[in-house]
């Protein structure tokens, strides 16, 4: 059989694409019609189904509350019956039909979220938030069609991005549904840079909400935007240092840039990003959005290449619980300024002092002592994204106590002659797509193996037991000497600063308790989040004036709080605890040599060595 035979059954055999129309005629409505084609129909019925959340943020969002209506035809345009039986799903009843087309309104208002959002200037749709899909057909090609696009606009019509393939002037392409949602797409009025590292062409696509680009104030105020490609570029090469090789042909960052944007998630090729205007010409916020971008950008190996098996496939009508997205998020968090040290981007006393803070904040925090951090993995869902004021006595972060406990596992494995480094590159090459996902034995297994020792090692059942399942802090003072750092701490038994355990926030200039920490003198006085404090001693009290308002009292010292609950006066008495003047430091000794300098170069990357 000739190869042309070949590939020609290839394409017979091959299943039909299911098909997605996107009308945006009604995009400054904000509201989208989208009609799915489901071919080769030979049911009674098919179940249709809108996912639950989106891939990136573990939080069930329930996107079916914005879809406005749902219809649904047969081949030849005849309506067929359609019932929801589910809160995010739908019944089509079909007998008889060879195709079913199904098409529904949603409203596409939320920007914040990174879900879906249109107005005159773009749309922006994350696909798990707008494309239904059939569970039998969830491994069936794709192909989404745009019409409805203004042109003939002063800048020319719409145009699309995506990491997803082109395969027409406004048509993409997907391998199959996870493909699809995992592909954000944005449509619009947009500014375009690019860049190659390793030949591998990159886009970076921004929007800015302003209708037309003649007079956009990136040309005038985005004193970053020349620089902007050449920095991407140096954070891609230190992370494909890490990793070995790119893991994809072509990439792009979306960039959604207007007042108060911020946040990102990454995806299998892309990654959607936001970030005020700001960021892109002060200094110091557009170092934080450099480090955004480190972050979404390493996920494009750790998640959307080797990703824990309970999230793989991923199950779009419920949450996916994991006790490793400590490793998801935290060690891509651990990563994130480390990359811009390695890249010539950030200084290593700024980082630092970004490691200083994490442990500082995790003395301070209550619910370290609590929470693990394989527990707040397995949380993310109901506790991590539904916080309440209790949060802070009650859980960590996976994302910054992840990085913690990824930093200490890079120092207890440095000490042994491994590095993390070898464990998430071992990790991609056992785990290089996401159709096998890996165990916490996985881990286990990657870090003995990169360490020379046995799987069942003590010092790493000791290490999961007492940081991943217990609460027990590491000693960074012992653990960062490996590589020349040193830990300065508050001396317990030195001078104390006065302290009330109470959280205010300014609310329409008012003072509202947002935070009241456990066992602490306001607990103990009775006051409780939700509280409005009028007045310390009879005078008023103001919740930035809070902190300074402290430090005029004394440790131990009694103090009158007038406070409003429900609208009623009432009175508490709060004794002032103490806590350590001062806060944790972390800083390079001058002074190492030998194998202790090696680890430090080879930790920090041999640039920030040398430009100190």
């Amino acid at each position: 059989m000739t190869l042309a035979a070949i590939l020609a059954m290839a394409a017979h055999l091959a299943p039909e694409p299911v098909r997605y129309e996107v009308d945006l005629s009604r995009a400054r409505e904000q509201v989208l019609t989208v009609r799915m084609t489901l071919p080769a129909v030979n049911e009674q019925s098919i179940d249709v189904h809108l996912p639950v959340w989106r891939p990136g943020l573990y939080l069930v969002l329930d996107q079916a509350g914005t879809v406005r209506s749902v219809r649904a035809t047969g081949r030849d345009s005849t309506p067929l019956d359609v019932a929801k039986i589910e809160k995010s799903s739908w019944r089509v009843l079909c007998p008889g039909e060879s195709s079913v087309t199904v098409e529904y309104e949603l409203w596409a208002g939320s920007i914040e979220n990174r879900t879906r959002h249109a107005d005159d200037t773009h749309a922006f749709l994350n696909p798990a938030t707008v494309f239904m899909y059939n569970h039998e057909r969830r491994a069936s090609p794709i192909l989404v069609d745009f019409v409805g696009m203004p042109a003939g606009r002063p800048d020319g019509p719409w145009r699309i991005a995506s990491g997803l393939p082109s395969v027409g002037p406004s048509t993409l392409a997907a391998k199959d549904y996870d493909r699809l949602a995992d592909s954000p797409i944005e449509v619009g009025v947009h500014h375009r840079l690019d860049f190659d590292v390793d030949g591998t062409p990159h886009e970076i696509i921004v929007w800015t909400g302003e209708p037309t680009l003649d007079n956009s104030w990136i040309p005038a105020r985005a004193k970053k935007w020349g620089s902007l490609a050449a920095d991407f570029a140096a954070i891609t090469r230190a992370q494909r240092d890490v990793f070995g090789r790119l893991p994809y042909d072509r990439y792009v960052f979306l960039i959604h840039a207007y007042p108060g944007g911020r946040g990102g998630t990454e995806h299998y090729n892309s990654t959607i990003m936001q970030c005020p205007p700001e960021a892109l010409h002060d200094n110091e916020r557009y170092l934080s959005f450099l480090s955004l971008t480190s972050h979404e950008l390493f996920h494009t190996w750790n998640v959307k290449r080797f990703r824990p098996a309970e999230m793989t496939p991923y199950d779009y009508q419920r949450e996916n619980l994991t006790t490793l997205l400590w490793v998801a998020e935290g060690t891509t968090t651990y990563y994130e300024d480390l990359i811009l040290v390695r890249a010539g981007l950030l200084s290593a006393d700024k980082f630092l002092e970004t490691l200083a803070g994490w442990i500082q904040d995790d003395i301070d925090r209550p619910g370290a002592a609590v929470q693990s951090v394989a527990s707040s993995s397995y949380d993310a869902w109901i506790k991590f994204n539904k916080r309440t004021a209790d949060a802070p006595n009650s859980t960590v972060s996976f994302y910054d106590k992840g990085a913690l406990v990824s930093l200490a596992l890079d120092m207890e494995l440095r000490s042994r002659g491994g590095s993390l480094d070898r464990v998430i590159k071992l990790h991609y090459e056992r785990f290089p797509e996401p159709d096998r996902g890996f165990t916490e034995k996985d881990l286990l297994a990657a870090i003995a193996d990169t360490a020379g020792e046995p799987h069942d090692a003590t010092w790493i059942r000791d290490f999961f037991r007492d940081h991943v399942h217990g609460t027990l802090r590491p000693d960074f003072a012992r653990l960062l000497a490996v590589v020349g750092v040193r830990v300065q701490t508050p001396d317990p038994a030195g001078e104390l600063k006065p302290w009330a355990g109470l959280t205010l926030t300014d609310e329409a200039g008012l003072a509202r308790v947002t935070g009241v920490t456990t066992g602490g003198p306001a607990a103990l006085a009775g006051i409780v989040p939700g509280d409005i404090v009028l007045a310390l001693n009879g005078r008023r009290v103001r919740a930035a004036d809070w902190p300074k308002v402290l430090e005029s009292r004394g440790v131990g010292e009694q103090v009158e709080l007038a406070v409003f609950r429900h609208d009623v006066l009432r009175a508490a008495t709060v004794e002032l605890g103490g806590k350590p003047e001062g806060k944790v430091r972390l800083s390079l000794d001058p002074k190492v040599e030998g194998p202790t300098t090696e680890q430090r170069s080879s930790w920090l990357g041999a640039a920030a060595t040398k430009n100190r």
